[in-house]
């Protein structure tokens, strides 16, 4: 809390008043990042928009939210790693997840009963596309100067979509 308070400029009671624990910042901090890149699904998402091009949009509203708030997709993934010993950010983390969960399997069932992707596991595949976002925001540090950015999101939408194609 220290760092944060030196870096916003705030007092100690101050940032308290506001946040009852570092957990509640964390908290705060990853529904902040959950609705940069629900508007960037928003923004993307038309009516008549193919189910590879709904997902396709999904990674690039994941990849835009991390480049334009790199400190936001960062907090998400360490989020990620902490929510089993935080209980607070644990619940944030699932209702990200159990959203975006069924975005992606709304989306599968439309690709599938549109003859666009085989039919399989939706849920399945659905968990294993999430896991496919989560290790990008994760890795996205690593990669900063190896990989331009929209070129790995859109890689690894087109990678998944390859193989849900019927």
């Amino acid at each position: 809390m220290d760092d944060i308070v030196n870096a916003a400029g705030l007092s100690k009671g101050g940032l308290y008043w506001h946040f009852k624990s570092k957990q509640a910042l964390l908290v705060a901090l990853c529904q902040a990042w959950w609705e940069i890149v629900r508007e960037g699904m928003a923004k993307a998402a038309r009516e008549d928009q193919s189910a590879g091009d709904r997902l396709r949009a999904l990674f690039l509203a994941v990849g835009r939210g991390s480049a334009a708030h790199p400190e936001l997709a960062r907090i998400h993934a360490e989020g990620l790693f902490i929510g089993g010993r935080a209980p607070e950010v644990m619940a944030c983390q699932r209702a990200i997840y159990d959203e975006l969960h069924a975005y992606i399997s709304q989306t599968l069932t439309y690709g599938i009963s549109r003859g666009e992707f085989r039919p399989q596991p939706v849920e399945t595949i659905a968990s294993h596309i999430l896991a496919a976002l989560d290790g990008a925001v994760v890795q996205r540090p690593i990669l900063i100067g190896h990989v331009r950015e929209p070129l790995q999101w859109n890689v690894i939408a087109n990678s998944i979509l390859i193989l849900l194609q019927p």
